[in-house]
C-alpha cells in the first residue's frame, strides 16, 4: 500500500520535480552540522523523515526504489546505469519516473550550451597544437639509403 502512495504521489508530482533536488532545503534545515562536518547526510535525513517535505520523500524513495531495482536486475553489472536503461519497462513507476526525469534535466543542460560552444571550430582549426617537443632542437634525421640506390 505504501508503494502504491508513493508511486501515485510520483505520478501526481512534476517529473522535473523529482529529478531536482528537492531534498537541497530539507538537507539544510535538518542536517547543516552535519553537511559543515562532513558527516553521514542519509542518516542523518533518515532521522528527521517525518518532518521532510513531501517533495523530498517522494524524491527518497523513488531513490530507494531505484536501488532496489537495481540490486534485482544490474547486482553485478558493470555499467549499472546502462543496465538500469536496459531494464527500463521492467522498473518501479517511481524509478522509472526519477530516470526520466533526471534525463530530461541532463538534456535541458546540455541544450542551453551556446551557438559556437562544443564545436570544433576556430581560428586554430586545423593547426599542430605546441607542445613542449616542438620547442626542442630535434636532431636531423636522415634516412639510410634504399638499396635501391647502393646497388650501382
Amino acid at each position: 500500500m505504501k508503494q502504491l502512495l508513493v508511486v501515485m504521489i510520483a505520478l501526481l508530482m512534476p517529473v522535473t520535480a523529482l529529478a531536482k533536488d528537492a531534498c537541497k532545503a530539507d538537507r539544510e534545515k535538518f542536517c547543516k552540522d552535519v553537511i559543515d562536518a562532513k558527516g553521514k547526510v542519509g542518516a542523518c535525513m533518515k532521522q528527521h523523515q517525518p518532518e521532510l517535505s513531501e517533495a523530498c520523500k517522494t524524491q527518497r524513495e523513488a531513490a530507494a526504489q531505484c536501488k532496489a531495482d537495481r540490486e534485482k536486475f544490474c547486482k553485478d553489472a558493470t555499467f549499472p546505469d546502462a543496465c538500469l536503461d536496459y531494464h527500463t519497462a521492467e522498473l518501479s513507476d517511481a524509478c522509472r519516473a526519477l530516470r526520466q526525469a533526471m534525463a530530461n534535466e541532463r538534456d535541458q543542460g546540455t541544450a542551453k550550451m551556446g551557438k559556437d560552444e562544443g564545436t570544433h571550430t576556430g581560428t586554430n582549426q586545423g593547426t599542430r597544437p605546441e607542445s613542449e617537443t616542438n620547442k626542442v632542437d630535434q636532431p636531423i634525421r636522415i634516412n639510410p639509403p634504399s638499396n635501391d640506390a647502393t646497388k650501382d
